[in-house]
């Protein structure tokens, strides 16, 4: 069974892997939707100039204002039009997301009199008839098909959000983050609305997925008159943690618990996880069963030594138990990742074995550059490098005999045959590249030890190269700034 120290070296790694996540505009050449409808026009006709003079107000609003209506012409040469923005996108984002979604009127839907489009941060409608104020939740949903849950929490918190909404000015747009659940929440109107129609909006489109999605685990809703959306994963333009490598990240089995005493089996759990919480901060690592035969009930709690001090390694398993019961609730099995911490429970003793269940997490930001790519995943190498080594008999044996110090120490060199002294890629010769990152050069404020670069061994490179959650991470996220490579060992 791994100790507390080789599990605190998995937390460490997938912490580093995550790095930044700052959201962006995501612009797409083709809308998500397109819907074209109305008699056919020239575009050198009073109507097409227009179109053409509202599509270019409407542009340059955008800098300005998330959410507006303007029209055009005159008689029946009169054309409304519509945008709205995600409530929380700077200027600059908002209008290049307008400007997208311009274009995409002009590829989806030339020569109508009606349209509108929708990209993810975005929609934009134009019409000759006047549709100002008019509620329309005549829309469509997008779900997540990969993850599912039992926990109605985020069809709650949106509930709350609905009712919230209409009555924010100037936008009608509100958010919600939990620090407690994978949950981001987001709710939002068209300026043209009243506060009514904003609410009769919303709430039509809740209903819409109550029955539809509230078992997946990432889902929205948009229509010409509001939108809806919940994700396990952050979405927002101002997201507070966008810089941060914090994690919530959950998980529940899909199996009913079978038991004759759901009473007796949740006051097991809920003793345990109390235990758990005050167990594990002594040593960064705990592990329980409660319970007799089939009620039986096994977890262990993991805390990140390095970052988390015992008081914090307690508030964070004392979180991470509540969220698991109410986001797993009566579920045979179930884990929380946070920052700080590690909690999984399970019906089934698990206790010294691997659980090959991995899961790929790579974040929706913009891609990096090469060099930034190449050095995350060398510092990647390097910290998972270092847990190897403390696997190893001869640093169990070094450590024992309060031989390892910070100057000596295998661990010592083997950080600077690695990260340290090649930031840029891990190479196992000058000329070699792995993963088609450079040469490593030493760049300037890092000195090397000696006259030659510190090139990691040729068999230890292999080895990694060949294996492992690093290489699916980096094949799932290539270019991406955010990764989670998640495989317990307990």
């Amino acid at each position: 069974m791994w100790s507390s120290r080789k599990l605190s070296f998995l937390l460490g790694l997938i912490r580093f892997l995550l790095l930044l996540q700052a959201p962006t505009v995501a612009l797409a050449a083709n809308p998500f939707r397109a819907d074209c409808d109305g008699d056919a026009y020239n575009s050198s006709s009073s109507f097409g100039r227009s179109l053409s003079g509202l599509l270019s107000s409407l542009t340059f609003l955008s800098s300005n204002s998330n959410s507006t209506n303007a029209t055009a012409g005159a008689s029946r040469d009169s054309v409304y039009g519509l945008y709205m923005c995600q409530g929380d996108l700077s200027g600059s984002n908002c209008q290049s997301c307008i400007q997208m979604a311009v274009a995409g009127t002009n590829q989806s839907c030339p020569g109508v009199r009606r349209a509108i489009v929708y990209y993810d941060q975005c929609h934009l409608s134009y019409s000759d008839a006047n549709f100002f104020g008019v509620v329309d939740a005549d829309g469509f949903n997008m779900t997540n098909p990969l993850e599912v849950t039992s926990s109605r929490m985020a069809f709650n918190i949106l509930s709350d959000l609905v009712q919230a909404v209409p009555q924010r000015r100037p936008l009608m747009f509100a958010t919600n983050v939990s620090d407690m659940y994978p949950l981001f929440a987001l709710a939002q109107c068209t300026a043209d609305l009243s506060p009514d129609g904003c609410r009769r909006c919303l709430t039509a489109s809740l209903a819409a997925i109550e029955n539809c999605c509230i078992q997946r685990k990432g889902w929205r809703y948009l229509s010409p008159s509001c939108w809806i959306r919940y994700e396990p994963t952050p979405f927002f333009g101002n997201y507070p943690n966008n810089l941060s490598t914090y994690i919530i990240r959950s998980q529940c089995s899909s199996l009913d618990v079978q038991s004759d005493d759901l009473s007796a089996r949740t006051a097991n759990l809920r003793g345990l996880f109390d235990d758990l919480s005050a167990q594990a901060p002594a040593t960064g690592f705990y592990s329980s069963s409660a319970g007799d035969g089939g009620d039986r009930m096994y977890d262990l709690g993991l805390c990140a030594r390095d970052d988390a001090t015992r008081g914090e390694c307690a508030a964070c398993l004392a979180t991470a138990g509540r969220a698991i019961a109410n986001e797993c609730p009566n579920k045979t099995e179930g884990y929380m990742w946070y920052g700080l911490c590690f909690l999984k429970y399970s019906q089934q003793r698990y206790f010294g074995e691997l659980d090959t269940d991995v899961h790929t997490f790579c974040s929706g930001a913009a891609p990096v550059t090469a060099e930034f790519s190449c050095a995350t995943e060398a510092g990647a190498w390097s910290i998972a490098q270092e847990a190897r080594w403390r696997r190893s008999t001869r640093w169990r044996r070094l450590a024992r005999d309060g031989s390892l110090d910070d100057t000596n120490s295998g661990l010592a060199r083997r950080r600077r045959r690695t990260f340290w002294r090649c930031p840029i890629a891990l190479v196992k010769h000058p000329t070699d590249k792995i993963f088609g990152c450079p040469p490593p050069e030493t760049p300037s404020g890092i000195s090397s030890v000696g006259s030659e670069p510190q090139i990691a061994p040729r068999r230890r490179l292999e080895e990694s190269k060949g294996s492992g959650s690093l290489q699916r991470v980096r094949a799932a996220c290539l270019g991406g700034v955010g990764a989670e490579r998640k495989q317990k060992r307990v």
